[in-house]
């Protein structure tokens, strides 16, 4: 983290502050809004941590992939020969693909746990929605005004669970 960026909780606290100037409960009130406001806590630090952990492991990476190829470009330079240049020239080679390679297996990895993380979510919400649909004719909501709302709770469920064939 850059020295001129302010931390998430930071932000997280001066939301809370304002919440509270407005009169509205804080974030240890048991109402709807804090119960979100708690989703969206939970959410963008576990995104934050995926992307932490991501950029920590393609930084160690980048070290060392740079160590080994300086050591091989210093190899390069020594060799006079043809042929032991070409095997320093493979090696050098080699030193790139991999290195390829492992960053591609990273953001493969930080894909999945970024999508595990927006999963988690809609699965919540989508559970948040079945209870409140489940609770409206005990709120005094009429039957034909539940139709709607079902037929809205199966869109998201299909939307959480990805697209069937």
């Amino acid at each position: 983290m850059e020295a001129n960026e302010t931390p998430l909780s930071t932000y997280i606290e001066r939301l809370n502050g304002l919440m509270s100037w407005w009169g509205m409960p804080g974030p240890t009130g048991n109402t709807l809004l804090d119960h979100q406001m708690r989703r969206l806590q939970r959410f963008a630090a576990d995104f934050q941590k995926s992307c932490t952990d991501a950029y920590c492991s393609e930084m160690e990476a980048l070290v060392g992939g740079n160590e080994r190829l300086s050591r091989s470009m210093l190899g390069l330079l020594q060799h006079r020969r043809p042929p032991e240049g070409g095997a320093v020239e493979s090696e050098i080679l080699a030193i790139l693909l991999e290195g390829a390679s492992h960053q591609t297996k990273r953001w493969a990895d930080l894909t999945q746990k970024l999508q595990e993380c927006c999963s988690a979510v809609t699965r919540e919400v989508a559970i948040d929605l079945q209870q409140e649909i489940q609770d409206w004719p005990t709120k005094g909501v009429v039957a034909s005004d539940q139709q709607p709302a079902k037929t809205a709770l199966r869109r998201t469920a299909q939307v959480s669970s990805g697209p069937t064939s």
